[in-house]
Order: C-alpha cells, then sequence, then structure tokens
C-alpha cells in the first residue's frame, strides 16, 4: 500500500486495517496518536468508535478526526435514499460535541474548515492527465465524473454540510 512505502523506515508507525467500531486489532491504551480522515461519516454507530478511540489511545494520546458534517439536524436531501444506499451517516457539529463528552474524551480544538477544503477543490480538474488513465475513453469518463463530483461536494459544502475538524485527548 502507498502508506508502507512512504514510512521512511521508520520502526514506531504501524498502519493496520481493522472494523472503526470493534478496533480488535488494537490493544488497550497503546495508540500515541488516532487520525480518521473522512472515513466517520461512514460509520452508522460512530458512538461505538468513539468508545474505541477512549479504549485504545494511551492517556497521554491524542486523535484528529476531519469528517463532513451536517450543517442542521433538520435537513433532509432530496437524495436520502442514495445516501442510505452510499452509508453517509453524517453528524451535526452538536452531536460530535456531545458524543465526545460522553465517551471519557474532550475536544482540545475544533474547527470549520469548509472554506479552505473549498479553495482546495480549485484548480482539480487539472490533477487528471490523460497518461495516468490509460485510454482516451477512460480519460474523458474519470474527467467527466470528477468535474460532477467535485461540482456536487461544493454545492452540499456551500449549502447542507461543513467540513469539520476536531483533536482531542482522554478527559483528565
Amino acid at each position: 500500500s502507498i502508506a508502507l512505502q512512504n514510512k521512511n523506515g521508520q520502526p514506531n508507525i504501524e498502519f493496520r486495517v481493522d472494523n472503526a467500531h470493534h478496533l480488535q486489532t488494537i490493544s488497550d491504551n497503546s495508540i500515541d496518536l488516532l487520525i480518521c480522515i473522512e472515513s466517520a461519516f461512514h460509520y452508522p454507530q460512530k458512538e461505538l468508535f468513539l468508545q474505541q478511540i477512549n479504549r485504545v489511545l494511551k492517556k497521554s494520546g491524542k486523535f484528529i478526526i476531519a469528517d463532513i458534517i451536517n450543517k442542521s439536524h433538520k435537513r433532509k436531501y432530496l437524495t436520502q435514499g442514495w445516501k442510505d444506499k452510499m452509508s453517509f451517516h453524517h453528524w451535526t457539529e452538536q452531536q460530535y460535541i456531545e458524543s465526545i463528552n460522553n465517551y471519557g474524551l474532550k475536544i482540545d480544538h475544533a474547527e470549520i474548515i469548509t472554506d479552505s477544503i473549498i479553495k482546495g477543490y480549485q484548480g482539480s480538474r487539472h490533477w487528471i492527465n490523460r497518461k495516468n488513465c490509460g485510454s482516451l475513453f477512460n480519460y474523458i469518463w474519470f474527467k467527466a465524473f470528477s468535474i460532477i463530483q467535485l461540482g456536487i461536494n461544493v454545492h452540499l459544502l456551500k449549502t447542507k454540510e461543513d467540513y469539520y475538524l476536531i483533536s482531542g485527548s482522554h478527559k483528565s
């Protein structure tokens, strides 16, 4: 995998694949830093994940979660059925705050970084080039798909969702 290839000979870095609700391959109080980027919105039971963070983090350990959240609890999507099939389980900022506090963790820093994410999308159409896609058909298809997907993402971030960054640790 890319992560293993770029470990740069660091003996104290490990990569594991596991279920975020159970983290069976990770011992209690064994993790210095847990990073979860753009996957938590797929967890149907984020509470279980937060319990696991509390269990596996060393007492001096830290966690970072970057997640896409709903701006409002009340908003429904026209595409709710599709969201359910895609296993999208977006929380609100308030749900994160309450749940993190309920599971023995504390927030050290939290920030909505939506504007920075949208700004980062600028110029993304140029990330895909012909030589990396194989055939002309694949290139055109992938480029069109990417443009549409990025457009949808930006629209949702401007209207219904936010990009939330949280860092935290155990409660003292």
